[in-house]
């Protein structure tokens, strides 16, 4: 075969050559896009999913509790301090020639002197108070300080009251160490029953 001939074969086979490596080219190219497509497209279904909203948790405010500091009435370092409270005395209901006295600071029936008011039941079962001691007639039994000292401010008896059961009546004595008193009347049969709370005078 003459070289004439051999230059077609030659050319034939360079060419088949070519091809074939064009081919494989092609090949991996397209693989290699496949490869870039499915990246993407995961990339896109990844970005495109919804995550859970965050749960958002609110703070809660706990206020403290409120702390009753207000003493009760007549407590000690309050305006007005209690003395004694619930103390009983018991008055004879008869006629007593001069009557039957009463301190009220002790508290004391018939005492050597510094009365603040004497029961006579002669004609009528009277208190008359003593001096310069004031009082005033109230309706609530459990009277505190300031509704006695309102209704001896506004309300206030003159010289004698009348006794009667069921009776409250505030009493502020006089002296050195003065006293702020609720009387009430327990009972007023034969004898009359008194039960007395008091406190520090302003």
């Amino acid at each position: 075969m003459g070289p004439q001939e051999k230059m077609p074969i030659v050319a034939i086979g360079v060419s088949a050559a070519t091809g074939v490596v064009a081919l494989i080219a092609l090949v991996t190219g397209m693989v290699a896009l496949g490869r870039s497509d499915q990246a993407q497209q995961s990339a896109q279904a990844a970005a495109e999913r919804t995550l859970p909203a965050p749960t958002i948790v609110a703070q809660q405010s706990i206020a403290p509790e409120p702390t009753d500091t207000a003493e009760p009435t007549g407590a000690a370092g309050s305006p007005n301090p209690v003395v004694y409270e619930n103390q009983q005395l018991k008055l004879q209901n008869a006629c007593v020639g001069s009557g039957q006295a009463v301190d009220l600071d002790e508290p004391r029936v018939a005492p050597p002197d510094g009365a603040d008011l004497t029961f006579f039941a002669c004609t009528d079962t009277r208190f008359t108070f003593e001096g310069t001691t004031s009082f005033a007639e109230v309706t609530d039994p459990q009277a505190t300080p300031a509704t006695c000292l309102d209704a001896l401010r506004t309300n206030p008896g003159v010289e004698s009251l009348r006794v009667a059961r069921g009776q409250t009546v505030c009493v502020l004595t006089t002296g050195n160490a003065p006293k702020l008193v609720r009387v009430h009347t327990d009972a007023a049969t034969d004898r009359v029953a008194l039960t007395l709370t008091a406190w520090t005078a302003p």
